[in-house]
């Protein structure tokens, strides 16, 4: 799955086509990054974990940092259909509005708390999917990832 992010101020920010001496800027020269590189080292447990803002909003907004497996925070692990490429849904990452999967999306509002926020990791956000030798890590990791999760959530559809 790619993870597409845009500003929700983009199309404003970006400098007018017609205008050329304006400096060429593309949407991902505006777009802050939203994967803080990880130490690809096991034994420093470092990972990324997704923290759903509360509300009862349809709109779902997120806060993702890097963290440590073994550390204090808890979380919960989530296993979840990845389904078809589209159609999509956005969610705010940091700020940062992402396309994820509807299956993705749909579990997030149902875990989503309306009075706290919940720490959870879900692998199509957790995991910079546009970096392979992380990727490869993670996948590695995964049995740890799930082992140290206070609970691992599974999500099969809204039906």
């Amino acid at each position: 799955m790619e993870i597409a992010c845009r500003r929700p101020s983009d199309a404003q920010s970006l400098p007018e086509e017609s205008d050329p001496s304006a400096p060429a800027t593309s949407a991902a020269a505006v777009c802050p990054p939203l994967y803080a590189p990880l130490a690809l080292d096991s034994s420093q447990g470092n990972n990324r974990l997704l923290t759903i803002l509360p509300g009862t909003e349809p709109h779902i907004s997120c806060s993702l940092a890097v963290a440590n497996l073994h550390g204090p925070e808890s979380y919960d692990a989530l296993s979840y259909v990845w389904g078809l490429p589209s159609p999509t849904d956005v969610i705010a990452v940091n700020g940062v509005t992402v396309s994820v999967g509807c299956s993705l999306s749909s579990s997030l509002r149902c875990l989503r708390l309306p009075d706290r926020p919940r720490c959870i990791w879900a692998d199509a956000i957790c995991i910079n999917q546009q970096d392979d030798a992380e990727k490869s890590w993670q996948v590695a990791m995964m049995a740890d990832i799930y082992r140290y999760a206070e609970n691992v959530r599974v999500f099969v559809g809204d039906e």
